[in-house]
């Protein structure tokens, strides 16, 4: 598809070596982070998986993919099919020239055609997709927890406790600001954390929450992060146990409705499923 004389739109349903390595460049290496793309999404060898990789390439340039954005299709029960868009890009010597507006705008065109019911992304520059018809309709709690009661070591790994079990949780992948996801357990409650150095943060977890607390303060340190559903009731305990919670801007949930007679609100999605 030609959005102008001096471009090129294509859509595949696979993300080309060139697409991965902006996507590389843009996302990671410019903010000097990340492992390597297929640790972070698994998924994106997976044949049975629904991709649509949308690129635009300048034509007659020394950089000829100079746009990318995905998407991954899941389905939600009442629902159908949904839309999981990421990995917006365009290469920063072709920025402010309406290119991602262009990707969004096809690939909505795009979805429509395939029958999905919404498109939902995760930014915390909502004004972008504004533009295209995407509405906020709802925001993590991001928050630093503290504890001054706590001393800082890095109990994570020093914790002998034979009753808590530490293993690789990398089955959804990890997300772009983590190095490695944790499963940590007990008796009474598990907790996926995701490590970079001596940043963790909390961003799953399973059990009453007086008891993911409890785990949580055993084997976290001092200070550490949490992300979680806005209302969660973890938040409400951490206060009771005395912990200090500082609230930071979370990323906001937008949402496009492409289908009128579909009203339901999609469910909380968890950080490791998002793209």
């Amino acid at each position: 598809m030609n959005i102008n004389k001096n471009y090129l739109l294509k859509i595949k349903n696979f993300i080309s070596v060139e697409a991965r390595q902006l996507i590389w460049s843009e996302f990671f290496e410019s903010r000097k982070r990340g492992v390597a793309l297929i640790t972070h999404f698994p998924w994106i060898d997976d044949k049975k998986e629904k991709i649509a990789c949308l690129t635009i390439e300048a034509k007659n340039k020394k950089e000829s993919l100079v746009g990318v954005l995905v998407m991954l299709t899941r389905n939600f029960k009442d629902i159908g099919d949904v839309g999981f868009i990421g990995m917006v890009c365009v290469n920063a010597n072709f920025r402010g020239l309406g290119l991602s507006s262009e990707m969004l705008e096809c690939i909505k065109s795009y979805a429509s055609q395939e029958k999905l019911s919404k498109l939902v992304l995760w930014t915390s520059q909502p004004k972008i997709y504004e533009k295209t018809g995407f509405v906020v309709d709802s925001e993590d709690i991001y928050a630093n927890i503290c504890n001054s009661s706590l001393n800082s070591v890095n109990k994570l790994y020093a914790k002998q406790d034979l009753l808590i079990k530490t293993e690789q949780y990398s089955e959804h992948g990890v997300p772009a600001f983590a190095e490695e996801v944790l499963r940590v357990a007990n008796r009474k409650a598990i907790l996926i954390v995701c490590k970079k150095k001596e940043n963790t943060t909390l961003v799953k977890w399973t059990g009453d929450n007086s008891d993911v607390v409890s785990l949580a303060s055993e084997i976290l340190l001092s200070s550490w992060r949490i992300v979680a559903e806005n209302g969660d009731l973890i938040i409400k305990e951490l206060i009771s146990r005395g912990f200090t919670i500082n609230l930071m801007q979370g990323a906001k949930r937008m949402v496009l409705d492409l289908k009128s007679d579909i009203k339901l609100k999609l469910p909380y999605v968890n950080i490791l499923f998002r793209i």
